[in-house]
């Protein structure tokens, strides 16, 4: 399906299997039907759009950018029916929480904040958690909507729990990663969080313990996505365009028999384009397009 005009940064389903969203470089949503497979374009944002999320109803979608905004979008109609501010930085991640009425927001001010999504036309911050040293890149909420993920550029992922008074509070603190740390999933019973990110290392967690249970071999180039499907197995996705299929045993009583098929690579948009007498180019641009493939050198 075509219609970004610029890299695509995030894609997400609906629960209910109807729609796929997607974020652009190119400052655009696009809400896609999936029988007709038309899109309906979102725009609004005035920088890169990082991530997407529908609600668990699918009643809504909620984008996040290098604005500093998260928008609030209906999924029925297309409308942005508010846009929330509040980070002092661009905003990398989002999620919602299985009840529908928390989200979470990652941001580049190094913090998280927790917004009460009750009313959909009044969504509000009622917390910002600190503790990360640098960056937030990823935010994801447990299955059961019981515990927090936040991962940082300062290499640590933070578990949040909420307290008696309801208030998420830093129950442990991971620091395994030797590097930026960009992407956490967990698995759809919530027992396993995987991480990825600068260091090259996929690593699997316990969550009941919180042990490592599996790690990978290191990649040929760092860990961009992750991604568990129903029946329990994980995606990855790197930043040399190779996708990564896992086979994962599920006994938990040892460690994961963490074995890697034949990887997927992706065509680069611009895979074999030569632009060596292309002229008018900044650094920048021949830089981005050297990373989508193109023949500069």
């Amino acid at each position: 399906m075509k219609g970004h005009s610029d890299w695509v940064r995030s894609v997400t389903f609906s629960r209910c299997g109807k729609f796929l969203a997607s974020s652009s470089a190119d400052r655009t949503v696009r809400l896609w039907d999936l029988e007709t497979r038309e899109s309906q374009v979102l725009s609004g944002h005035q920088s890169w759009i990082r991530q997407v999320r529908f609600s668990p109803d699918n009643s809504l979608l909620a984008s996040c950018s290098d604005d500093r905004k998260i928008k609030i979008w209906q999924t029925k109609t297309g409308n942005c029916i508010q846009t929330l501010e509040g980070h002092q930085g661009w905003v990398r991640s989002i999620a919602f929480n299985i009840d529908g009425q928390t989200m979470a927001s990652a941001g580049g001010d190094g913090t998280v904040k927790i917004w009460n999504a009750e009313d959909i036309y009044n969504v509000r911050c009622i917390q910002t958690l600190q503790g990360h040293d640098d960056w937030v890149w990823s935010v994801a909420f447990a299955p059961d909507g019981k515990i927090l993920i936040s991962a940082a550029g300062d290499g640590s992922i933070k578990i949040w729990c909420r307290n008696d008074e309801g208030n998420w509070e830093n129950f442990k603190t991971l620091r395994e990663h030797k590097k930026s740390v960009r992407t956490v999933s967990f698995s759809w019973d919530g027992k396993i969080l995987a991480t990825g990110g600068l260091d090259r290392t996929l690593l699997l967690w316990n969550t009941q313990t919180w042990e490592i249970i599996g790690k990978s071999r290191e990649q040929p180039d760092w860990i961009r996505s992750l991604a568990f499907n129903i029946q329990g197995n994980l995606a990855s996705a790197s930043q040399d365009g190779m996708i990564q299929l896992w086979n994962l045993d599920r006994n938990l009583n040892s460690d994961l028999e963490f074995n890697q098929s034949t990887p997927i690579r992706l065509p680069k948009l611009y895979e074999g384009t030569d632009i060596r007498g292309a002229t008018g180019l900044t650094a920048q641009q021949i830089k981005n397009l050297k990373q989508l493939g193109a023949i500069w050198t």
